[in-house]
């Protein structure tokens, strides 16, 4: 199963954003955003994407407001 990259540059909807991992688990993820203004933080579970067999990175709708 592929893992999620440690370090990326969004694209799409997250275009001009900068992805860190900082911390993961067999549970979830901790990544630092870096855009425009102050860093935030984006915690959430790992789901395996049985197929295309990798980890997928949630989709801007599945953080809610």
């Amino acid at each position: 199963m592929k893992e999620l990259k440690e370090y990326f540059s969004g694209r799409g909807q997250v275009k001009g954003y900068v992805f860190n991992q900082l911390q993961k688990n067999e549970h979830g993820y901790l990544y630092e955003v870096k855009g425009d203004g102050k860093p935030h933080y984006e915690v959430f579970k790992r789901k395996e994407n049985t197929m295309y067999d990798c980890i997928s990175y949630p989709t801007n709708k599945a953080f809610g407001i």
